[in-house]
C-alpha cells in the first residue's frame, strides 16, 4: 500500500493548530499528486459535501471519479483531509 508521512506529532494550544494545518496541507499536496486536478477537486467536493449522505454512497461516487482501485486506498485520506481542515479551522477561530 501507499504510505503517507504527515510530519511529527502536534504541539499544544496554538502550536497544535498550526501542526494540524501543516498536516492538512501535506495531505492535500499528496492527494493532489495522485490525480489530475479536476479529479482531485471533484472527489474532494464529494467528500466535503457528504454530511447528509451515507459513507458507502459517497465512497461509490468518489470511486466513479478516481477509480475503484484508488478509492479502496485513498477514500479514507480524503475524509481525513476534511477532518484535519475542520480541526485546524476550528482551532484558528477559537
Amino acid at each position: 500500500g501507499r504510505r503517507v508521512f504527515l510530519g511529527g506529532g502536534g504541539g499544544a494550544a496554538a502550536g497544535g493548530d498550526a501542526a494540524v494545518g501543516a498536516k492538512a496541507a501535506a495531505l492535500r499536496q499528496y492527494l493532489r499528486g495522485q490525480f489530475k486536478e479536476a479529479e482531485f477537486q471533484q472527489a474532494y467536493r464529494l467528500v466535503r459535501n457528504s454530511a447528509d449522505e451515507g459513507a458507502e454512497e459517497v465512497r461509490r461516487r468518489v470511486g466513479e471519479v478516481i477509480g475503484a482501485d484508488s478509492v479502496s486506498e485513498l477514500f479514507t485520506l480524503f475524509q481525513l483531509l476534511c477532518y484535519l481542515e475542520d480541526v485546524a479551522g476550528a482551532g484558528a477561530g477559537a
